[in-house]
């Protein structure tokens, strides 16, 4: 009598997730390119609306001079309306990334600053906006900062698979 040995072969489904690694990535960038663009364009809207206020907002933290204050107070919103419209739009996205992480780590560092020193003297973040600087406020920035620094690298990641190179440096993997 022979015994064989016969080879089951159990048919195995893997199932694959709703969303993969791409998908994710993809999703996450455009969710955050419009929650951040319309954030940017709000602020941006507010300040150029109200260019002294805004002009007074960037004198109460006391890091810059008057001659510096000004050019600061005059060019911030433009910047942060160029941003949050090619963020909205998907326009120079790399370019916006990069510009929208420089600003909110500049807001992060001045109202960490304005904390840190002591500094009783209203956000001026958006229209109306006259709370007082807190630990509240300069979390929430930092968080922005880190939404802000993810979605430039979703976009560098993007840039990556579709072979259009890594946008800054060389990568090599």
């Amino acid at each position: 009598m022979s015994s064989a040995i016969e080879a089951v072969t159990v048919p195995t489904t893997v199932k694959k997730p709703l969303l993969g690694l791409r998908g994710m990535v993809q999703a996450f960038s455009i969710l955050s390119r419009l929650g951040l663009g319309g954030i940017f364009v709000w602020t941006s809207l507010a300040k150029l609306e109200q260019p002294y206020d805004f002009l007074f907002f960037v004198y109460n933290y006391e890091l810059v001079g008057p001659q510096f204050g000004v050019w600061i107070a005059t060019a911030v919103p433009w910047l942060e309306l160029v941003v949050g419209i090619s963020l909205l739009v998907g326009l120079w996205e790399l370019g916006a990334w990069l510009l929208g992480t420089g600003l909110l780590a500049a807001f992060t560092f001045a109202q960490l600053s304005a904390m840190t020193r002591g500094l009783l003297i209203p956000c001026g973040c958006a229209k109306g906006d006259q709370e007082l600087v807190t630990w509240q406020h300069a979390s929430q920035t930092g968080l922005l900062l880190l939404a802000c620094a993810i979605g430039l690298s979703c976009s560098l990641l993007q840039r990556r698979w579709r072979g259009e190179g890594p946008g800054l440096g060389t990568w090599h993997s």
